[in-house]
């Protein structure tokens, strides 16, 4: 190969000229060279590192480019960019072959050599980044496992089958291969518990996806391992360590999510406090406008409560606040909302459910309370709710306040007209 290669030695001063009109020509290359003098030092260097390896021999060559691969990443240079260059010279220098009539042999020369110079830069790139990654892995795992969070052990999991992955390619050994069947991800994935931090079954699907991804790429990992493919390994490891870290990624946001929704609940009784509560209101009216569907809103206050705080004090008050609370949790839907609205009131924001509809909810509640007794710090206690209805049909203009205050005065009239009663 390099005999016949040797005929175009005369003509790389003019390749590689074309080769630097191509660089300053494109704007999408200028960002990784200072100036025009830079351009034409890295050119100079590229049309030597080609005349040098024409000359030398196979192993020689191959490490030459190897460590350009690892140059290139040091100094941020994308294996892409490096590549598109290649091509862009690998297609130059057969247009001279063509020009020169060189014959076939010459030509499927150039081509094997510049696939060799492709392969061995990317061996190099991959090199480099199995090192890095498995540097970052490693500060990465350590401080999930020294996180309490809960999924920390999840999350942790998933860096280390990439670490068993990252150290297999490096001593290119298949037998170190994690196993590609079932991971402790897909595990927790297809498990209930995994229904807590999804809100829904898209997410869940998304992930199921990312996971089949990840194990499609690294089952066919070492055919081209074995076969020393590195541009293609550099490839699919690229694509399963983005898979895995997006799906990483995903479950952390849905984490913090899922926290942020914990911190907005009333500590004692676990429904939302008002922070979210003008937004949620705002969003069910939005929607209802939307479908044309009806929205409700119910006000409820449990009657008599100072007397109980006053009678059997604040711990004996806090507990029945907390069954109150579990008893309007057993009637709501998943599309509704339950908040603790003031020390001893809730609001309830009832989507897609008409003045009726909300009726028969508050009066569900009303009558759980009333016909149960409530165990509280040793003391057998009856308690009562007043409730107030308010509906808004999507085709009206409402206001969000007023809707409110509306449920306000029907509680009020509740309470006015005896307690214990639902009144719309």
């Amino acid at each position: 190969m390099q005999e016949s290669l040797a005929v175009l030695d005369n003509r790389l001063n003019d390749i590689f000229e074309a080769f630097y009109r191509r660089l300053i020509s494109d704007s999408h290359f200028a960002v990784f060279f200072r100036d025009d003098a830079h351009v034409r030092s890295l050119v100079a260097r590229q049309r030597e590192n080609v005349r040098q390896a024409i000359q030398e021999d196979l192993p020689t060559m191959r490490a030459r480019y190897v460590e350009l691969g690892r140059f290139h990443h040091r100094i941020f240079v994308p294996f892409e960019d490096f590549a598109v260059g290649v091509d862009f010279l690998a297609r130059e220098f057969l247009r001279t072959v063509a020009e020169e009539r060189l014959g076939a042999d010459v030509a499927n020369d150039v081509h094997v050599f510049f696939e060799l110079i492709k392969d061995n830069t990317a061996k190099g790139y991959l090199e480099c980044m199995l090192k890095d990654d498995s540097r970052d892995l490693e500060l990465f795992s350590q401080s999930l496992r020294e996180s309490r969070e809960i999924t920390s052990g999840l999350l942790a999991a998933q860096l280390s089958w990439l670490q068993q992955v990252v150290h297999a390619i490096e001593l290119e050994r298949e037998d170190l291969l994690p196993d590609l069947k079932r991971s402790v991800f897909h595990n927790w994935l297809v498990s209930p518990e995994a229904e807590h931090y999804l809100p829904g079954p898209e997410e869940r699907r998304h992930l199921l996806d990312l996971n089949r991804r990840v194990f499609n790429h690294a089952s066919n990992l070492f055919y081209f391992v074995n076969h020393q493919h590195h541009v293609e390994v550099l490839m699919i490891y690229d694509k399963i360590s983005k898979y895995i870290l997006t799906a990483n990624n995903i479950v952390t946001v849905l984490i913090a999510r899922l926290k942020m929704k914990e911190l907005m609940r009333d500590p004692l009784t676990h429904l939302y406090d008002r922070t979210t509560l003008e937004d949620t209101l705002s969003q069910g009216l939005h929607l209802a406008r939307l479908s044309n569907r009806p929205f409700s809103v119910v006000m409820g206050d449990i009657d008599d409560f100072k007397k109980i705080n006053d009678a059997h004090g604040h711990v004996v008050g806090d507990c029945v606040l907390r069954h109150v609370a579990d008893v309007i949790r057993r009637y709501i839907r998943s599309t509704d909302y339950a908040f603790r609205y003031g020390g001893e009131e809730f609001l309830l924001v009832l989507n897609d459910t008409s003045l009726e509809g909300g009726v028969i909810l508050a009066e569900n509640v009303r009558r759980t309370i009333a016909e149960n007794v409530f165990q509280c710090d040793g003391v057998d206690l009856n308690v009562t709710i007043s409730l107030g209805v308010a509906e808004v049909q999507g085709d009206e203009a409402a206001d969000l306040d007023e809707l409110v205050n509306q449920a306000d005065r029907k509680l009020y009239e509740a309470k006015r007209t005896g307690k214990n009663r639902v009144v719309s």
